[in-house]
């Protein structure tokens, strides 16, 4: 149990992946729904799950930081970009 086999490393990595990503998503869908505070928390702590694995990959010395790097900053961008549409000012 010393040494991790490269493929449950692989493996466990994708699945944490696809699990932050799918979190950034439900926590879009859920707002201003009853499940909205269950969403953000899953989002939070997936987010820093993640962040944590990029930095023990970053000091590890391995190259399996950047898809968790990636990862995290889709998740900022997916909590602080506002999808909606806005109006158009129509005073000019």
């Amino acid at each position: 149990m010393a040494y991790l086999e490269s493929s449950v490393l692989g493996s466990a990595l994708a699945l944490l992946q696809i699990v932050g990503l799918l979190s950034a998503w439900l926590a879009r869908l859920s707002e201003g729904s009853t499940q909205q505070a269950w969403c953000h928390w899953l989002f939070v702590g997936c987010l820093a799950v993640i962040g944590l694995a990029t930095m023990v990959f970053v000091a590890a010395g391995t190259k399996h930081w950047l898809p968790s790097g990636a990862t995290l900053s889709v998740m900022v961008l997916a909590a602080v970009w506002d999808f909606r549409a806005h109006a158009t000012p129509s005073g000019r």
